[in-house]
């Protein structure tokens, strides 16, 4: 089998969720010309299921290095929790940014998040929902939850039950655990749902 092949091979184990033959495989191959971004962000990410920080560190750098968005999230996380590196949540916030502009869900829930919290940032309801909006329009199950969350609350938006329903219905269709328990209080509190 070629080093492209094996690569390949790993980056399958991985996503198929069989992280010691990925781990095997893909730390085999590290020093290839043929190891991307793709597959130096599985690697990290195997890292940081094991606990090893600072590894998984080196390898989303390596891999936003080349502008590859999942990574960028990846180092926004360990920023955001202060895994491997010191917590930064500005840091964290610069790399959420950068994975956002290239259109990535996950960097957008996150950015959302941070504007809905205050956490980072000034509290700002209207850039929390264009980016939990921007999110979601990917199928992004937080993001729809929490739409679905700030039009039942009216945060940002005007209070809705209808299209509070409509946010927590697709949340629970795209699996996300507390959409059911979300529409189940909606409709215990007999909220006037408009046409």
């Amino acid at each position: 089998m070629s080093i492209r092949a094996s690569i390949q091979q790993g980056k399958l184990a991985g996503y198929q969720g069989d992280l010691s033959r990925a781990f095997e495989v893909l730390s085999a191959f590290r020093a290839s010309p043929y190891f991307d971004a793709e597959a130096q962000h599985i690697l990290g990410s195997i890292h940081y299921e094991r606990g090893e920080y600072e590894s998984a560190v080196d390898c989303f750098r390596k891999a936003a290095a080349l502008s590859y968005a999942p990574a960028e999230v990846g180092l926004g996380r360990m920023y955001q929790t202060g895994r491997g590196v010191d917590e930064n949540l500005n840091e964290a916030m610069r790399w959420f940014a950068k994975a956002a502009q290239r259109g990535d869900a996950e960097a957008n829930f996150n950015l959302g998040d941070l504007y809905y919290s205050g956490a980072v940032v000034t509290k700002n309801f209207a850039r929390a929902l264009g980016y939990f909006v921007v999110a979601a329009s990917k199928g992004h199950a937080s993001s729809l939850y929490s739409l679905g969350l700030m039009h039942f609350q009216g945060d940002g938006t005007s209070a809705s039950g209808t299209s509070a329903l409509k946010y927590f219905t697709l949340a629970a269709d795209y699996g996300d655990p507390r959409a059911h328990a979300a529409i189940e209080r909606l409709l215990a509190a007999d909220c006037t749902f408009e046409d």
